[in-house]
């Protein structure tokens, strides 16, 4: 029983002092950490709207993500990049981000889109051909 005593209190202490081993690992960024920059403009999980370019931001999450261009009627079309599971700081999470892309852009795109679906909203998905990913 004595030797049993021992051997939990050596383990105890091992862990604890396992605990105080600081981590290599930075810090991710949280969701309530948003900052907000100099031009006005807001930065969360390292992404400076407006400013990050989609290729930052498939660095910083370490995914690809999901093109496709979305258009309704009356509304101006729009390109989103979604990314189907990101971790950050523990958590795990879907994300979409609207592209600021050209209009004269996305007529061009949209003339070579690969495919198109109906969404449940009303909106036209279009999956973007490989040439437009690329960009």
């Amino acid at each position: 029983m004595r030797n049993f005593l021992i051997g939990l209190i050596l383990f105890i202490v091992g862990i604890g002092a396992l605990m105080l081993i600081p981590s290599k690992q930075a810090p991710a960024p949280m969701p309530w950490n948003v900052t907000i920059m100099a031009d006005g403009t807001s930065k969360g999980f390292g992404i400076h709207l407006g400013t990050t370019t989609y290729r930052q931001a498939q660095e910083s999450f370490h995914e690809y993500g999901k093109t496709a261009i979305f258009t309704e009627q009356g509304k101006t079309p729009s390109v989103e990049a979604f990314f189907n599971s990101i971790h950050l700081g523990g958590l795990s999470a879907k994300l979409v981000l609207n592209l600021i892309v050209p209009e004269q852009t996305i007529e061009l795109m949209l003339s070579r889109a690969a495919e198109a679906r109906l969404q449940p909203s009303g909106a036209h998905r279009y999956q973007l051909n490989n040439i437009d990913n690329a960009e």
